[in-house]
């Protein structure tokens, strides 16, 4: 029976740890729209989209890689064990 829960167990973790790295990532553009929108020429940092809403998950980096309105831009992963990293474009699409 443990042969069979253990693994399971596990998958559902790693899919939780990438499901909040999605969630942080996808927040990040919605928290930098509405920066984008009081400073349209304005440069989004962490701590500027922590003002508009973004609030980061224990264990979740998200990295802004573009950082003005045309050009915004994050990636995020769960440092805690997710297995994958999620991209965030200018237009708000997420991969993978």
């Amino acid at each position: 029976m443990a042969a069979i829960a253990v693994p399971q167990f596990i998958q559902y973790r790693i899919r939780g740890w990438n499901t909040a790295a999605k969630a942080d990532t996808k927040n990040s553009y919605t928290a930098a729209m509405g920066f984008f929108s009081d400073s349209p020429s304005g440069v989004a940092t962490t701590t500027i989209l922590t003002t508009y809403g973004y609030r980061p998950t224990n264990n979740v980096v998200v990295t802004i890689t573009g950082t003005t309105a045309n050009s915004y831009a994050a990636n995020g992963t769960h440092t805690a064990g997710g297995t994958s990293t999620y991209y965030v474009d200018s237009t708000g699409n997420i991969t993978p």
